[in-house]
C-alpha cells in the first residue's frame, strides 16, 4: 500500500507523496508530528487526524479509518523511526574491556551485563550466517539464470551425440505448475457457483472500457491539420466545377457522375474533420461534441465502466482476503520465478509446456539437479534463520531493557553490549553517538523496514523516518540508505529532515525513484 498524498481539510495544505522514497524538508515540530501521527494511524486504521490518499492494488482510496477497515488493517505497528529509537539512545556510555570489569557492580548486574553480551555475540554470529546463507543463494540464482540463457553451443546434439535427457527439476516445477493451475481452475469455479465469476467480471470490464472508448471518440472534436483543410477545399473545387459541367448540354450525364464522385470525396473529408456539411465548416460548428445522443452515450458508458471498476475491485479484494487463493497465487508466483531462471522469459501460457520440453546434456543433468535442490535447501535456510535472527534480537532488547532497569539512568555500558566486540570501522570513532555502530543501526532500520512488509492483504505500510540519524555522518550510514533505496520497492519510505546531506541523497536518486518537497514551516503547523 502507498500513501500518495497527507491534505489539511481545513489549511488546505497538501504534501505529495513519491510512491517509493519522499524526502519532506521544512516542516516545524508540530507539523512532524501530525505527519507521524497520521502515518502511524494506518496498520491499525486510526483517525489519522490530517486527509489523503493511499493507493492498494490499483485502487485509491481516501485516507479515513473507514476505508482502512476495509483493506483489513487491524495491527498496531509502530512505523516511526526516531533518534530516540535506534541502538544505544537509552543505554549510553563508554565501552568497557569486560562485562564484569565494572567495580561497583552487584552480582545481579554483573550477570545481566554478562547475558547483555552474550546475547550480543549471538546476534553478530546469526547476522553473519544470514548474509552468508543469502551471499550463497544469490550466486546459485546466478548460475541457474546462466545456464537458462546459455548459447547453442550448451545445447543437446540433435542427433543424441553428446546425450540430452530431459531435466529432471524443470519436470518437477512442470507438475507443480499444473496443480497449482487445477487448484486455481477449482477456486474459480468455486467463485462462479457463488455468483463472483472472474471471467464474466473481467468481460464486463474490458466491453465497459471499449464501451466509454467509443463514446469518447463520437464526441471528441477532431483537430484538422492545414494538411486536412487543403485536401477539403481542394475537393470543393472540384464539386464546383462538376456542377457547372451539369449545366451544360453535352456531356451531362457523365458530367452529373464526376458530380457525385466529387461530392463523395467532400464529404468523407468533411466527417474526418467533424463537420455535416460544407456550411457547417465555413461557419466553423462541428457536429462533434454537441450531439445530445453522443453526449448521453458518454455520460452512460462512464457510469457503466465506473461500476464495472468497482466490481472488479470487490471481487480482487475478496480474492486477496481468502488465504486458499493468497496460497495458489503465490505459488504461482513462485513457480514462474524458478521457470525463469531455468528458462528465460516464456510467455505464461507456454511455460508448462517448455518445462516439459527442456532438455540438458546428460553430462549437466546430475549437477543442475543438485543446484536446483540446493537452492531449495538454502531458500529454507534463509527462512530459518531470519526467524532465528528476529528472535536473537527480541531476546538482545529485553537483556538491555533488564540491564537499564538495574543500572538505573547513566550507568555505563556499550551500546552493543559490555566486552562485545565492535565491527571494524563501525564504533564511536566512525562517527555514531552514544557509542553505537553503525552496522548495528543499519540492522535495525532493516528490521523495522521487514516488519511493515506485509501487514494485511494490502501488503505494507509507509514507514516514516523523523530525523533519525541526526549528528551521525553521512558517509558513516550510508549503507542504510543504501538499504533505504532499495527497500522502498516494498516499503514506501517518508523522510522527514532538514539536513542537507539527505535532501541531496533525495535528489540524487532521480524523479522515478524520489521526491523532495519543500514544505515550509506553516505546512501543517
Amino acid at each position: 500500500m502507498k500513501l500518495t498524498r497527507l491534505q489539511d481539510e481545513h489549511g488546505g495544505q497538501s504534501l505529495e507523496l513519491h510512491p517509493l522514497v519522499t524526502v519532506v524538508t521544512g516542516l516545524g515540530p508540530a507539523a512532524r508530528e501530525r505527519v507521524a501521527r497520521a502515518v502511524s494511524a494506518i496498520p491499525c486504521s486510526g483517525e489519522p487526524g490530517l486527509g489523503g490518499l493511499v493507493e492498494a492494488h490499483g485502487v485509491v482510496l481516501d485516507l479515513t479509518p473507514e476505508n482502512l477497515d476495509l483493506l483489513d488493517l487491524h495491527d498496531e505497528v509502530d512505523v516511526v523511526v526516531r533518534s530516540s529509537d535506534l541502538p544505544g539512545s537509552r543505554i549510553e556510555g563508554p565501552a568497557t574491556d569486560s562485562p564484569a570489569d565494572q567495580p561497583d557492580d552487584s552480582p545481579a548486574v554483573a550477570a545481566a551485563r554478562r547475558a547483555y553480551a552474550d546475547n550480543c555475540e549471538a546476534y553478530r554470529i546469526l547476522q553473519e550466517a544470514l548474509e552468508e546463507a543469502l551471499e550463497e543463494k544469490a550466486l546459485l540464482e546466478q548460475a541457474l539464470r546462466e545456464e537458462a540463457n546459455a548459447g547453442p553451443e550448451h545445447e543437446p546434439d540433435q542427433h543424441g551425440i553428446g546425450g540430452g535427457a530431459t531435466s529432471p527439476e524443470a519436470l518437477a516445477l512442470a507438475d507443480e505448475l499444473a496443480a497449482l493451475q487445477a487448484r486455481m481452475a477449482e477456486l474459480e469455479g468455486q467463485l462462479g457457483q457463488e455468483g463472483r465469476d472472474i471471467d464474466v467480471v473481467t468481460a464486463w470490464v474490458d466491453s465497459a472500457r471499449a464501451r466509454l472508448r467509443a463514446a469518447e471518440s463520437a464526441v471528441e472534436v477532431p483537430v484538422a491539420t492545414a494538411e486536412d483543410i487543403e485536401s477539403l477545399e481542394r475537393a470543393h473545387d472540384e464539386v464546383l466545377a462538376a456542377e457547372r459541367k451539369t449545366e451544360g448540354r453535352v456531356g451531362a450525364s457523365r458530367a452529373r457522375r464526376r458530380l457525385e464522385e466529387a461530392t463523395r470525396g467532400q464529404d468523407e473529408l468533411l466527417a474526418k474533420m467533424g463537420f455535416p456539411t460544407w456550411s457547417s465548416y465555413v461557419m466553423g460548428a462541428a457536429h462533434r461534441g454537441t450531439d445530445p445522443d453522443s453526449q448521453r452515450e458518454l455520460a452512460e458508458a462512464r457510469r457503466e465502466f465506473e461500476r464495472a471498476e468497482a466490481e472488479w475491485a470487490q471481487l480482487s479484494a475478496y480474492i486477496e482476503a481468502d488465504p486458499d487463493w493468497s496460497e495458489t497465487l503465490d505459488g504461482l508466483e513462485r513457480v514462474h520465478e524458478q521457470a525463469r531462471l531455468i528458462l528465460g522469459d516464456v510467455a505464461d501460457d507456454d511455460v508448462e509446456q517448455a518445462l516439459r520440453s527442456h532438455v540438458v546434456p546428460e553430462v549437466e543433468i546430475h549437477e543442475l539437479a543438485g543446484l536446483g535442490g540446493r537452492l531449495e535447501d538454502l531458500e529454507t535456510l534463509v527462512d530459518a534463520r531470519r526467524s532465528l535472527l528476529a528472535a536473537a534480537q527480541r531476546s538482545r532488547d529485553a537483556a538491555a531493557i533488564r540491564l537499564e532497569n538495574l543500572l538505573g539512568t547513566g550507568a555505563p555500558m556499550t551500546s552493543e553490549g559490555a566486552g562485545a566486540p565492535e565491527a571494524a570501522g563501525t564504533g564511536p570513532e566512525a562517527g555514531g553517538p552514544s557509542g553505537t555502530s553503525a552496522e548495528a543501526v543499519e540492522w535495525y532500520v532493516l528490521a523495522r523496514l521487514a516488519n511493515q512488509r506485509a501487514v494485511s492483504y494490502a501488503g505494507s505500510v509507509p514507514l516514516v523516518l523523523d530525523e533519525p540519524l541526526k549528528g551521525w555522518a553521512f558517509e558513516d550510514v550510508s549503507n542504510v540508505f543504501d538499504r533505504l533505496e532499495r527497500m522502498a520497492e516494498v516499503v514506501q519510505v517518508i523522510y522527514l529532515s532538514d539536513d542537507a546531506d539527505v535532501v541531496s541523497w533525495g535528489r540524487e536518486l532521480g524523479e522515478d525513484r524520489a521526491a523532495v518537497v519543500e514544505a515550509g514551516a506553516r505546512v501543517f503547523a
